[in-house]
């Protein structure tokens, strides 16, 4: 038990879990400015490693992010979601890694540890394109040493994941301030025509 608490405390600490009792972790309801300040640095160091790493990946380190990528896929093609959730995770992790900046790469993993359970809840009404279509992108930057391009194609993949996650924020924002479901539905019904 002692291993798990540890465990649930360096979580605790990395901000994605919220310890409320002694016996009472949660994981963190993000707030829309909480996000957008999130999704604003994932752009900035995700980009920044991207560029590093189209100038630095070795031909084992791009085989390897390959790999993730048909992992992914597969995952995606069996519906398994948590599998590919993972992979879709260790895709962007190995290419901060790739960078060969090991402060960015503690950033972007800190980032992910905070941001993790809100793409899992929307990694499944993602498009096949949205979660993988820009990774194709970054390997192709990647394999031409095309730094601009890689950095342009991770910011093009945080931000399309990040409209619908955004919507969940809001939505979440909106139930926690007291709105029925049935009051967003119909701001989401207005909102749509």
């Amino acid at each position: 038990m002692c291993c798990k608490r540890d465990a649930m405390l360096q979580l605790v600490q990395e901000e994605a879990l919220v310890l409320r009792s002694p016996r009472d972790f949660r994981v963190p309801v993000l707030s829309v400015a909480r996000y957008l300040e999130i999704r604003a640095l994932r752009l900035e160091l995700e980009g920044l490693g991207a560029f590093e790493a189209a100038q630095r990946i070795d031909d084992a380190t791009l085989a390897d992010l390959e790999r993730l990528l048909q992992a992914n896929e597969d995952a995606i093609a069996r519906h398994d979601l948590a599998a590919a959730l993972q992979c879709n995770q260790a895709f962007h992790l190995g290419l901060a890694q790739a960078a060969g900046m090991p402060t960015l790469k503690r950033f972007v993993d800190h980032l992910w540890m905070q941001t993790a359970p809100l793409i899992a809840a929307g990694y499944a009404s993602f498009s096949p394109d949205m979660r993988v279509g820009h990774h194709h992108a970054i390997i192709d930057a990647l394999r031409q040493r095309d730094g601009p391009a890689a950095r342009h194609a991770i910011e093009q993949d945080i931000l399309d994941g990040g409209t619908q996650m955004l919507a969940y924020v809001m939505r979440q924002e909106r139930m926690h301030a007291g709105a029925t479901q049935k009051e967003m539905d119909e701001e989401e019904h207005e909102a749509q025509d």
